[in-house]
């Protein structure tokens, strides 16, 4: 009896997990679809990443850290 119990709410857990995941799945492809129309392409080549800005002026270079590769790239910045 108990196995039979404990093999019932293992194939529950089973199937909701796997139901959940499904859901979210589709939730994650609907939303990059959606980011892939709303967001426009890139117009001009991203900033070099190097790390170095302003070598070869007068001023010192600054060393930059950016993290998330949208940001370095230059997506979200105003």
């Amino acid at each position: 009896m108990r196995v039979q119990t404990a093999a019932r709410a293992a194939a529950y857990g089973a199937g909701a997990a796997a139901l959940g995941s499904g859901f979210l799945i589709g939730v994650l492809f609907s939303q990059a679809a959606l980011a892939r129309r709303t967001i426009p392409r890139a117009e001009a080549p991203p900033p070099r990443s190097e790390g170095r800005y302003g070598h070869g002026t007068a001023s010192a270079p600054v060393r930059l850290v950016v993290l998330g590769d949208s940001s370095a790239a230059g997506y979200g910045v105003a």
